[in-house]
């Protein structure tokens, strides 16, 4: 617990000290697989009128809740074992709130053959050294045997820099690479001022695994202080031993001139002094490393330590299916004894408190009331999480006084794998005791209605219907992935065309997505003319609401047409949404503001301006990446951030396998997730290697522009807009570096003269960006 509570309380000073300006910014939500986002999506418009009623409303009938978090562990070891048992309490208390487990983290670690060490060399014998062609790098394949970890390794440096002064201080780094040098395994730097060196030179790595069976290569480079920032230093420093027999030789021996990777020319004789100290490491999965949690046999995850330890861990995380009320037993298992083995449990608990709430439906939309009582329990981290369904939309939170709270977050949790959305305050002031309120929309669960007719023992489907007919109605019931709904509780009314109800069913129940109707003669009694039906349906956490007309005629004067009337064409989720949707999508290009391609560590690597630039673009993408791993830490999620939603200020995420692509807009709409999603994988596919091999040089990366117009296109005028603001930016920076007022005066006519010819698209965009280029001039001559 308290590894946790130190990260986030250093997280929150840091977060906290950055300028109000930036962290109004990220006002955001975080999502797993589908782009929801806290948006007002009001369902569609249906006349009410003589039907179901003017103003639905219920009560809530679902198990939304304020969710309290509180955090335990449990750590143990073994020695030569071949099991172990944990019993992990089931609740806990906390100021005299029963806290109940919801999840649990088991890691595994140190698993590793004592008896196994040694060192794995290379070449080793120094008075058959040789000195290879000077180069910037140079690589040592070999193949591992087992399973390694690795404690040092050591090359042979044999050099003298008496002649050289400016070689002060220099770094030697030494990579491990993969067999195809695309996946850099660990790095090791170290400062260097001695002008002599004959001798083994150890690096320290991490905690490495080198797999049986797989080629491995060594680098070695020299950075001085000019070169720190690529090239390098051409040298022939480490040394190689020349072979008597061809037999001995552990793999390629390569060095990079500057442009090309070259093969020794004694490569089969000769390979680079070097040889490391290693324990042989256990798999997990040859000594069947197993959890038995309450007699469920569970294979754990095998990956490398999330502590430090050699070698692999066996990982599992679980989610309890239901709320327990005994102690799990948690039994770690293999098929041999193995030497050392360190178990550590995380253990998340719960405190659930029920909300309330009601549902109204109205001639706009689904819109539901969701009350929750806070009072201050335990302090720690996440907060307190306030619930909300997963397919509703996000409309406003208000505090206790009723006062909206605009500094929130809100993201997916799953309890007891159920899934939801949660609503929190992160770093806003301390919450208050009282009653805090939600309110959301949520989507329509019905936009067809089926009229059928009686044909021998069936009912099969009609556009239109005969007097003289049995009929009855059927409404499909479907959520918002297509899955067919059942339970609830529903009404159907059947409506004459003088608006006379002649079929009410009440107390309905939906089976396998469809809520029906009973059967209804329609005898010489009923007239010719346009039937309303309309349909309600709920299970108290979801609506369906609809009516369709069709058209009634005597079988002589039949004409085959059925209307959904205006009223109910506009209650069609499915027309209204796509309507919408398509309003909004409208120039969604200039929506566009500024486009960010990071490593997985943060690090940037393109940037790209659909408008004027961000003042500090670093900045932004810090911020981005200390956003995303905090949201991970914060909640225990394993899922990634994907946008940051601050009213007219959206960031929208894509994490791809190598980077993570930020892209700042006004609107966050489906074709942009959609476009950032295709150019994400493009530019990995185009820039993989660099990726991989970067350095902190981005120049690789500049003609990335390329991809961007591809998926984000702009217009000719959009292009001219752009040109406008790419020539204010080079007036600023000529500004920025003059000093002479004569100067500085005639830059000004030259942006004055540029100004009237696009004074509208000025004003319309840039005009803040121009005042500051006037104002900045005015300074620079009043301080001549």
């Amino acid at each position: 617990m308290q590894r946790k509570l130190k990260f986030y309380l250093l997280f929150g000073v840091l977060f906290l000290s950055i300028s109000p300006s930036i962290n109004q910014i990220f006002n955001m939500y975080f999502d797993q697989d589908y782009n929801l986002k806290a948006l007002p999506n009001p369902t569609s418009t249906l006349s009410l009128s003589n039907g179901i009623g003017d103003n639905i409303t219920g009560s809530y009938d679902g198990d939304l809740s304020l969710v309290y978090f509180e955090f335990n562990s449990n750590w143990s070891s073994w020695w030569y074992q071949n099991r172990s048992t944990n019993i992990v309490s089931h609740n806990m208390s906390v100021n005299n709130k029963e806290f109940v487990l919801n999840r649990l983290e088991i890691y595994a670690d140190n698993i590793i053959n004592e008896s196994g060490s040694g060192d794995y060399v290379i070449a080793n014998n120094i008075t058959n050294q040789i000195s290879p062609a000077p180069s910037i790098l140079f690589s040592q394949q070999f193949t591992a045997h087992d399973l390694y970890s690795i404690d040092v390794i050591w090359l042979y440096l044999n050099y003298s820099l008496i002649m050289l002064p400016e070689l002060e201080h220099y770094l030697m780094v030494l990579h491990i690479f993969n067999e195809t040098f695309e996946e850099e395994i660990d790095v090791m730097w170290e400062w260097e001022s001695r002008k002599v060196v004959d001798e083994w030179k150890p690096f320290f790595p991490r905690a490495n695994i080198f797999e049986p069976g797989k080629k491995y290569n060594l680098v070695f480079h020299l950075l001085d202080e000019k070169s720190e920032d690529g090239g390098g230093i051409p040298f022939n420093f480490w040394k190689a031993e020349q072979y008597k027999n061809s037999s001995y030789n552990k793999g390629l021996t390569l060095r990079f001139d500057g442009a090309y990777w070259l093969a020794f020319i004694n490569d089969n004789t000769a390979d680079l002094l070097c040889f490391f100290s290693y324990k042989k490491l256990i798999n997990p999965a040859l000594v069947d490393l197993k959890y038995i949690i309450n007699n469920e046999t569970i294979i754990p995850i095998y990956q490398r330590s999330s502590f430090g330890f050699w070698g692999y861990e066996a990982y599992l995380p679980y989610t309890l299916d239901a709320q327990i009320n005994a102690p799990i037993n948690i039994t770690v298992i293999t098929n041999q004894t193995i030497p050392t083995l360190e178990v550590y449990i995380e253990m998340y608990y719960i405190h659930l408190v029920n909300a309330t709430g009601t549902y109204s439906v109205d001639n706009n939309f689904n819109e539901w009331t969701i009350e929750y009582y806070y009072e201050e329990i335990s302090f720690g981290w996440p907060p307190p999480i306030f619930l909300f369904e997963k397919d509703w939309d996000f409309v406003q939170f208000l505090d206790p006084n009723g006062i909206p709270m605009n500094e929130i977050y809100f993201g997916p949790m799953d309890l007891y794998n159920k899934s939801y959305y949660g609503v929190t305050d992160f770093f806003g002031p301390p919450l208050e005791r009282g009653t805090y309120t939600g309110i959301f929309h949520s989507p329509n669960y019905c936009n067809k209605i089926n009229f059928k007719a009686q044909s021998g023992t069936q009912f099969v489907d009609k556009s239109s219907l005969e007097i003289g007919q049995t009929i009855k109605l059927e409404a499909e019931i479907y959520n918002t992935f297509n899955q067919p709904m059942s339970g609830g509780e529903g009404q159907i009314i059947l409506k004459s065309p003088s608006g006379s109800i002649i079929l009410n069913d009440t107390g309905l129940s939906t089976v396998n997505g469809m809520l029906s109707s009973s059967e209804i003669n329609l005898d010489s009694t009923y007239l010719e003319g346009f039937y309303e039906a309309e349909i309600f349906w709920t299970d108290g956490k979801e609506i369906a609401y609809y009516s369709a007309q069709i058209e009634v005629r005597t079988p002589l004067n039949l004409i085959l047409v059925i209307g959904v009337s205006i009223a109910s064409a506009l209650a069609a989720v499915s027309i209204t949404l796509v309507l919408r949707r398509q309003i909004r999508m409208r120039n969604w290009e200039k929506s566009l503001k500024n486009l960010f391609v990071l490593t997985k560590d943060g690090l940037s690597l393109f940037e790209y301006s659909f408008g004027i630039e961000i003042q500090d673009p670093a900045l932004i993408s810090g911020m981005i990446a200390a956003l995303t791993q905090f949201v991970r830490e914060a909640t225990g999620s394993k899922k990634s951030l994907r946008t940051v939603d601050q009213e007219d200020k959206k960031v929208i995420l894509q994490h791809g396998d190598y980077t993570t692509i930020a892209l700042l807009a006004e609107k966050d709409l489906p074709i942009i997730h959609k476009r950032i999603r295709k150019f994400s994988g493009e530019f990995e596919t185009a820039y993989h290697k660099n990726i991989k091999t970067f350095d902190g040089e981005i120049s690789a990366f500049k003609n990335a522009d390329v991809i961007v117009n591809k998926y984000f296109p702009i217009d000719v005028e959009e292009q001219i807009i752009r040109g406008v603001r790419e020539k204010l930016i080079e007036f600023r920076e000529r500004l920025d570096v003059l000093t002479d007022p004569r100067h500085i005066i005639s830059l000004m006519r030259e942006i004055t003269e540029f100004i009237s010819r696009y004074r509208a698209i000025v004003n319309e965009n840039y005009l803040d960006y121009y005042n500051e280029i006037i104002i900045g001039a005015e300074q620079k001559i009043s301080n001549a």
